[in-house]
């Protein structure tokens, strides 16, 4: 069964982000070397190959798709935990040689322009590098095919994940490549897209996309429509305006659920794409609205409206407001949800009250009313 998504936020969303722009340092030594490795690693080592461009040879060869590990142990904390709790475990390994090459590549911190370092600012740029630790997959040609950051997963959760997702590209470059994606029918569209929004080439959600709205039923792929065009350019953004009206007005009493998830993706949007322009209330302000107005009205739906909010809030250190969400959610959930939520109110409580900082943000927030 699925953990709850609160909970997992909570003891593992700290992880999300946790990640280093290159080349810019901005880390604990001290926190590195607590993650110094005990064994000896030189066997599990030698599964990864370190040269670049013998492994693009050697990848269009046997035309074999390729697992490229964008590390930098030397300075990034993430990195040397990757490294050491999944890259180099035999249960990983294992996992994924028979279906990849696998290559890894250290950045330095700094730019270099000697010791192969050139290499590395290829690959940067070939591939848009922006952060590391960074799992490609690419296909035999070079091309690629799907990001990874830092999940927290261990070993074979994490080798698990890598091989699904190549699998779901399989499914999707089938597909459309048979040039029947029309032929599909909604129930076969649905899961189809969102394997393909997984992957970095868009393609394939367009493709997916245009068939998926002349099969619509409940208005999921109108609604990724707006998603897309809320984030292209002034005139994409105008044309989801209008498109919202739409959506909205075809369902006035949230009966189709329209009004829910026009909420989560302008949520999503503004989480998203403007992290340094709005402040936390006015990113949860869909989600608070919708709940104002059919929170009494969608029960099954509206404990985990507050449980998203309650993570987002988590992840900006709004610790007071995160836990009141928290406790809203909890008065709504299904029995079988509650013992879990429990446990993460437990969990903020305890945060609170040991986080002089929030305290004060409260106080201050008192006297701002």
């Amino acid at each position: 069964m699925k953990r709850l998504i609160l909970l997992y936020f909570f003891f593992f969303s700290w992880a999300r982000g946790y990640s280093a722009s290159l080349p810019d340092r901005d880390l604990n030594d001290q926190i590195i070397d607590s993650f110094d490795q005990k064994l000896s690693l030189q066997e599990r080592n030698d599964a990864w190959l370190q040269n670049y461009g013998k492994v693009m040879e050697l990848a269009r060869d046997k035309n074999k798709p390729i697992l490229m590990a964008l590390l930098g142990t030397d300075w990034c904390v993430w990195s040397k935990k990757m490294d050491s709790e999944v890259l180099n475990d035999q249960n990983f390994i294992d996992a994924v040689k028979k279906e990849f090459i696998l290559l890894k590549v250290q950045f330095p911190e700094i730019a270099s322009q000697q010791n192969g370092q050139l290499e590395c600012e290829k690959i940067k740029e070939k591939y848009h590098v922006q952060e590391c630790p960074l799992l490609l997959l690419v296909n035999a040609d070079g091309a690629e095919i799907a990001k990874i950051g830092y999940i927290p997963l261990n070993a074979k959760e994490f080798a698990s994940y890598i091989t699904e997702l190549f699998s779901h590209y399989h499914d999707v470059e089938e597909a459309i490549s048979q040039e029947n994606i029309h032929g599909l029918k909604f129930e076969e569209l649905k899961p189809l897209y969102e394997k393909a929004k997984k992957l970095t080439d868009p393609k394939y959600v367009s493709a997916i996309l245009t068939a998926g709205i002349e099969k619509d039923q409940n208005g999921y792929f109108i609604a990724e429509q707006y998603a897309r065009l809320l984030t292209g350019d002034k005139l994409k953004r105008k044309q989801a305006t209008i498109l919202k009206k739409k959506i909205l007005d075809k369902d006035p009493q949230n009966d189709k659920g329209a009004h829910l998830k026009i909420a989560m993706v302008d949520f999503q949007t503004l989480a998203n794409v403007s992290k340094k322009k709005k402040k936390p209330e006015e990113v949860v302000a869909p989600l608070v609205k919708y709940l104002n107005q059919f929170g009494e009205k969608d029960k099954e739906n509206s404990w985990k409206v507050e449980l998203t909010i309650a993570q987002y809030l988590f992840g900006k250190n709004l610790i007071a407001d995160a836990l009141k969400h928290a406790k809203l959610s909890y008065e709504n959930a299904p029995e079988s949800a509650k013992e879990e939520i429990s446990q993460s109110i437990q969990f903020l409580q305890t945060r609170l009250s040991n986080s002089p900082y929030a305290e004060k943000r409260i106080e201050k927030d008192e006297r701002s009313k």
